[in-house]
């Protein structure tokens, strides 16, 4: 009896495979949740990346400046993030889903999959070499247009 003792070592196939099938079983239920977790985290990031950039725009123009005006009673703003997102602005809070998609490639698709009736122009906010950037997004008959001369800075403000 003791003879046999000594010379059993290890797990068996059975033990083996029951050990795989739970870790399998744990993997199938674990792994959507982490995936919504990080999707979840990364839009939030968004977001938050966006408002701040917009109290940013808003703090860096001066009050006495004749655009301070036109940033602020603009009421939806299209924000790019660094990680890509397009974030919709309004009055300088997020109400809906950031879009990061394959169909999204520029301010334009992003302002067509928001689709929000009765608006016609947004403005276009993104950081360019570490300066903000304010180009207006218009709708002519069902294509969105993006202005090639900014917002802000504005022409004398680039001088």
């Amino acid at each position: 009896m003791e003879k046999s003792l000594k010379n059993k070592k290890g797990f068996t196939l059975t033990e083996l495979i029951v050990v795989i099938a739970i870790i399998g079983i744990l993997a199938a239920v674990l792994i959507p949740s982490i995936t919504s977790y990080i999707r979840n985290a990364k839009e939030s990031a968004a977001i938050q990346d966006a408002s701040a950039m917009y109290q940013e725009l808003i703090a860096e123009v001066n009050v006495t400046d004749d655009i301070y005006e036109t940033l602020t009673t603009n009421k939806y703003y299209i924000v790019e993030t660094d990680g890509g997102y397009y974030v919709l602005l309004e009055n300088g809070s997020c109400n809906v889903s950031p879009l990061k998609d394959n169909s999204v490639v520029d301010a334009a698709s992003a302002a067509t999959e928001f689709n929000i009736e009765g608006v016609s122009t947004f403005f276009v906010l993104r950081k360019v070499n570490e300066a903000y950037r304010v180009l207006e997004l218009s709708k002519e008959n069902t294509t969105w247009t993006e202005s090639q001369t900014p917002v802000y800075p504005t022409q004398t403000q680039t001088e």
